[in-house]
């Protein structure tokens, strides 16, 4: 399946030799519409689409922001079979289209990119994208701006992705300094950040601060935007990692029954968030030797992935190891 915006973005100007060859391949059903964002064609169809629009690259403004749009952080997470194939198109828009007057659309592509790399687990290609869009983000908004703060965020998560703490250590500590004179400590932006320190901290084995930042980050969470939502779920979720890295196995038991009973709720049990929150329940069951309990719960582990994510994830290997 194409975009329908690759397949439309020439039809709609004068008649050209592809429009013509398009109306003539629809007449002929050689293209169906799945639905109102692809099409399925024949491939042969496809290849010629592919080459006939190769040029338009150059200013196909309206296919961007599709991919932008595709490989939003969230439909990542949610499902990185459905948007996998749309990667490709990410790739040829930042080799052959003209940002001259969009440099901010570029450097979106780039983050988007760059972080549906790191979820798919190609931390190289991630690393590369992400490295060059926070120097373009410094050099167009500066050192203050948002932007600034959300791209040093993303490449401090792949350098600890990457085992590189001293350099996650710092980036993340940089962003909070930042956060707190710009936007201050009761924003989602600095909560995120707060939480991003705490998963480093226990990276590095350092737990008593890790609870101690997951605490606070649940604090300010419940006072701003309350209990039944995404955030406070994943929260909640890596205090109770924390607490059975640590073997406070009866600390950790309602966490993880409080995180799934949210998830649930607002996601649905077919989320990829859904699916590590139960294969913490899983482990932890494997842990009080509740072995029968574990063993079905990491079967539903594995289906959801295999479901949302693929069986090559690195998400899924790690489940099935």
């Amino acid at each position: 399946p194409l975009p329908i915006e690759l397949i439309l973005m020439t039809k709609e100007n004068e008649k050209d030799i592809y429009s013509v060859f398009l109306e003539d391949v629809e007449q002929k059903g050689w293209i169906s519409f799945i639905n109102y964002e692809e099409v399925q064609m024949h491939r042969l169809v496809q290849t010629v689409i592919l080459k006939m629009t190769e040029p338009t690259y150059q200013d196909c403004s309206v296919l961007c922001e599709f991919i932008i749009e595709t490989l939003h952080l969230d439909k990542v997470r949610a499902s990185l079979i459905n948007v996998q194939s749309k990667s490709v198109y990410a790739e040829n828009l930042l080799e052959n289209m003209s940002f001259q007057y969009k440099l901010d659309r570029k450097q979106m592509l780039q983050s988007n990119l760059g972080n549906f790399y790191i979820i798919a687990g190609n931390y190289n290609k991630g690393l590369v994208l992400l490295e060059k869009n926070l120097l373009s983000v410094e050099i167009f908004y500066g050192k203050e701006h948002r932007n600034y703060t959300i791209s040093l965020n993303n490449l401090a998560f792949l350098y600890e992705r990457v085992s590189m703490y001293d350099k996650a250590l710092f980036l993340y500590e940089k962003v909070l300094q930042i956060q707190t004179q710009t936007v201050g400590k009761q924003h989602q932006d600095y909560i995120t950040s707060l939480n991003n320190l705490g998963n480093l901290y226990i990276a590095i084995q350092n737990y008593d601060k890790a609870i101690t930042l997951f605490k606070e980050v649940l604090s300010i969470t419940e006072q701003t935007i309350g209990k039944q939502n995404e955030y406070y779920a994943r929260y909640l979720n890596n205090l109770a990692s924390v607490y059975d890295k640590i073997e406070q196995y009866t600390q950790s038991l309602p966490l993880h029954q409080e995180v799934l009973q949210i998830q649930a709720k607002i996601l649905s049990k077919q989320h990829p968030d859904y699916a590590i929150a139960l294969r913490n329940l899983a482990m932890w069951c494997g842990k009080k030797k509740l072995y029968t309990d574990a063993l079905s719960l990491f079967k539903e582990v594995l289906q959801i992935q295999a479901n949302t994510l693929s069986k090559q994830h690195p998400h899924y290997a790690m489940t099935l190891y």
